[in-house]
This record gives C-alpha cells, structure tokens and sequence, in this order.
C-alpha cells in the first residue's frame, strides 16, 4: 500500500505535465469575421477559426453569461471550422472564441472576437490625424474619431497582422473620441478605423494609415521647370536619392497625400525620380515635399525632402480651374438678366414718349392751354 500511493500520486502528476506541455505546443487559433466584425441588421457574417494543417476538430463558442460565471455555448463542434450566420440579429451580438484538437488535444482558446451588429441609417464616421497621417519619428499624434453631436460612445481599433490573419486591438472605448500617441514609433504605424453608437453601433470608418518618416536619409527635390511658372504650363519635379527606394510620393502642404504621374531613372550615384503635373492652375501653387520608402513596410518613409516653394503666376496660356468656371457663368448670367432688363426699360420709355406726342386729344388739350396763355 506504501508504494501503491506515491507510485499513482507519480504517475498522476507525469500525465498532468505531459497533458500541460502537449497544449503548450499549440498555438492559439485566429479567429475571424469575413466580411468584418461590424455587421448591418440583416445581413450576413461568416465566422472562421483559422488553426493550423494538422488541426483535426475545432470548437466555436459564444459567450452567453456576464462575469463571474463567463457561460459559454458550443455553436460548431467537430471538423467544419467556419460559422455562417445568414441574417444578423441582435441575438448575434457578442464575443465569440474558438480551439481546435490536435494530437488529441485541445489548444487553448483564441483572442475574443467582439461581433457588432449597425443598422442601415447611420453614416459613418470620419478619422483623422493631427496634424497629419504622416509623422516624424517622436513626433507626438493624435487621432481622432468624428461621429455626430449626440453620439453616445466611440470605439477606435488598430489593426495589427496581415490577412487572413488579421485582428484588431481595442484602443479607446467610451465617451473620449480620441488617442494620443505621444512619441511616433514603427508600432504605431498602420491601419486604424473606429465606429460610434447611437443606440446601435455604426458603420466603421474608412481606414486611416498612418505613417512614420524619418526612417532613412531625406532625398532632394528640385523643379527643372523652376519655381514660378505661369498657369497653363506643364511642370516636371525631380526627387533624387542615394538610397535605392522602391517606392516614391510626393507630397503638398494642406493637401491630401498623393503621388502624380511619375519615371525612374537609374543613375550611377542613385536614384532618379521625375513627377509630372500637366496644365498646372494656381491651385497647385504650394510647398512640396518628397520621400522614399519600400514596399515591404509601406508605413515607413525617410526624412522628407527640403520644402520646395512652387508659385503659379504670370501671363496665362488660358486655364481656368472648375470653380471659377462657374463663377464666370454665373457672371455672365447676371449681365445677361441686366441687358435684358435696361433694354427693356428703354423700350418701354421709348414707347411712352411717342404715344404721348401722337394722341389727338393731348395735342388739343395743349393748343387750348397755349392759346388761353396768350
């Protein structure tokens, strides 16, 4: 009896820590919502447990009980590793997690994932960074997501990973509607997006990238048609770097991020970038900035260039820009109404003057007044 105890205690406590070590070399699942995570009232969602080739079943439960007891329900057990939900309801609301078996045992559960139902009648808001999407290394930023007025609470995600493997990370959630980021590091750069609710949930933004610069040495940026060029006139802007970037933008102060029509030219000493802006109008006057970055981290860029200062002014080959299109149209319109007008009041003077002279009986009246004065 004396070695029958510790013998079992023994072999009991060698099965417990191989069980342990076994689930230890699983790896969490990644759990997923195809078409996202944020659903319309009626439309469909797919749920995917993503686990790895060798997984032989897997289990997606629902979180259906509030703490403490954290009950949970099995909605797919055995080799299916997907959830297909035809019509969102409210009832479909919540987070969900998933595990999968392998070499007869289960991995331990998957990150949450929060499934949240809009419905059709709420925009979306909008995200912004201030100052800008793009930012120096230590540079403070923030961002900040625009719902409505009465807008109850707000919830802003990065987006971390690549697909299919991609998940999101709850940054704020609750009445503040913005994050601060107080020193830019590579961690921060990427895609953000956040949601508002108003009774329900919103459509989710559109995605804001945010950039990092200051990675590698700046480029230089010149103008081979100058840095005053009359309106009309095409310009040709030509961003050079020692560094063998891939990838090139060129970038306007108070402007959306863009990249105009562009070449590459190999040199000896580096690279050779030239942007073309054809028909410039004085919209396009402003400070101009370049940078090179590569595709393999396309949230990382250099330093940017030295400004370069491009003013639109002089004798015009004739380019009008839309709004003032309609400006001129409208003036036009206008001088149009008042001819017509002036014309119009002239005839009708006109009219009068000669109606007058022409009545017979006017002609008498003033006959009998001139001889009575005499």
């Amino acid at each position: 009896m004396s070695v029958v105890l510790p013998t079992l205690l023994y072999l009991g406590l060698y099965l417990t820590q191989s069980t342990q070590a076994a689930i230890a070399q699983h790896r969490k699942p990644v759990i997923t919502a195809q078409p996202g995570s944020e659903v319309q009232y009626n439309e469909p969602v797919t749920i995917r447990c993503q686990g790895p080739p060798y997984a032989e079943a897997y289990k997606i439960y629902k979180k259906i009980e509030p703490e403490p007891r954290n009950g949970s329900k099995f909605l797919v057990a055995g080799r299916t590793n997907t959830l297909y939900i035809q019509k969102m309801k409210w009832d479909n609301i919540g987070l969900y997690r998933c595990s999968y078996m392998g070499a007869g045992f289960w991995s331990p559960l998957s990150n949450p994932l929060q499934l949240v139902m809009t419905m059709v009648g709420l925009t979306a808001p909008v995200m912004k960074a201030l100052p800008g999407p793009m930012v120096l290394y230590n540079e403070p930023v923030t961002i900040l997501c625009q719902g409505p007025p009465d807008a109850e609470a707000y919830k802003i995600y990065k987006v971390e990973g690549l697909e299919p493997r991609e998940e999101r990370k709850l940054l704020v959630a609750g009445k503040p509607n913005t994050f601060s980021i107080q020193e830019m590091k590579a961690n921060w750069t990427g895609l953000y997006h956040c949601s508002y609710e108003r009774g329900v949930w919103s459509p989710p933004s559109g995605n804001l990238d945010l950039v990092m610069t200051g990675s590698y040495d700046k480029p230089s940026l010149s103008s081979i048609s100058g840095r005053v060029v009359a309106p009309g006139n095409n310009v040709t802007l030509q961003c050079f770097s020692r560094i063998n970037f891939d990838s090139f933008i060129l970038t306007k102060d108070g402007a959306p991020q863009f990249t105009h029509r562009q070449s590459y030219t190999v040199q000896d000493n580096g690279l050779l970038i030239t942007f073309y802006m054809d028909s410039v109008t004085s919209t396009q006057a402003g400070t101009y900035r370049c940078y090179g970055g590569f595709n393999k981290n396309s949230s990382m860029w250099s330093h940017p260039s030295d400004p370069l200062q491009l003013m639109v002014r002089g004798p015009a080959g004739w380019s009008v820009s839309p709004q003032n299109q309609v400006r001129l149209s409208l003036a036009g319109l206008f001088l149009l109404v008042l001819v017509v007008l002036v014309a119009e009041a002239c005839y009708s003077h006109k009219r009068s003057f000669y109606g007058l002279r022409s009545d017979p009986y006017l002609s008498v009246m003033t006959n009998t007044e001139d001889t009575r004065g005499i």
